[in-house]
């Protein structure tokens, strides 16, 4: 399975920093004076551009930006930490799912022979401070068929080797959807829901082949459905491309297929 590649560089006011010892180049090569930061990186890694107020042990290193608006004055006179150096953290991998502001469309059909198209749009990522995370807000269509999920908003989070969602804010209960490992793998979340790897495969949907595809055969131990399971494809890097849901309450829709049709971002 692939895995992390931790290698960064940083920058400040022009001045170049030693590099760490990985095997993938990933540097800034330039911050000109017009605001613009130049990155060599691997195609297809994602990175994300972090800032601390100072360099050396214990510096802090950060990738948001929030607190540095609607700042109280509490006094006359305020100093506040601003970014004055600049680093890149780079997934040479990828993301699992990447979550970036976008639209997924799925084909749906049921044994019903009903077919409906199924919009999934990520809106972008909001800050939780409580959970010291971000997360990518989805909004889900209904999906149009008999026995097809109804839509939604969920709170998702990603890194590159495993996925959250956020069952229950209120009751901090993040429940882990997908992850990197090998076939067999089993584990039980946070929903009573047991998630195993049963497969890495390639799926050929009307969206095109995508290769190596984590298939994750899910069950809900807390359905009352004659067969309370569901089958996951996730293409790393890219996200889900196909579902097969069997855990319907209308037996004669059995099974209902979603399938990628289009995916593109902002």
């Amino acid at each position: 399975m692939k895995t992390k590649s931790a290698v960064k560089w940083f920058i400040a006011a022009g001045i170049l920093s030693s590099q760490m010892v990985f095997a993938q180049p990933v540097q800034i090569t330039s911050l000109g004076a017009n605001g613009k930061l130049t990155v060599t990186a691997p195609v297809g890694s994602d990175y994300s551009v972090q800032w601390s107020p100072a360099l050396g042990t214990g510096a802090s290193w950060s990738d948001r930006w929030d607190f540095l608006t609607a700042i109280r004055s509490t006094n006359a006179t305020m100093t506040q930490a601003v970014p004055m150096f600049y680093r890149v953290a780079c997934y040479t991998n990828g993301l699992l799912w990447p979550m970036r502001p976008g639209t997924f469309v799925f084909s749906v059909t049921n044994a019903l022979k009903e077919t409906h198209s199924q919009t999934l749009k990520i809106l972008g990522r909001c800050y939780l401070p409580e959970y010291t995370n971000y997360y990518g807000v989805i909004n889900e269509a209904a999906a149009g068929v008999t026995g097809g999920v109804s839509g939604g908003t969920m709170i998702f989070r990603a890194d590159d080797k495993q996925a959250w969602s956020l069952d229950d804010p209120q009751n901090h209960i993040e429940s882990e959807e997908f992850f990197v490992g090998t076939v067999g793998t089993v584990i039980t979340n946070a929903s009573n829901e047991r998630v195993a790897i049963a497969a890495i495969e390639t799926v050929t949907v009307p969206a095109g082949t995508f290769t190596n595809c984590i298939k994750f055969h899910k069950t809900d131990l807390g359905s009352g459905n004659p067969n309370p399971t569901h089958d996951e494809w996730i293409a790393l890097g890219v996200g889900m491309v196909k579902w097969v849901d069997y855990d319907v309450d209308e037996q004669n829709a059995i099974p209902v297929v979603y399938q990628l049709t289009s995916y593109s971002s902002y």
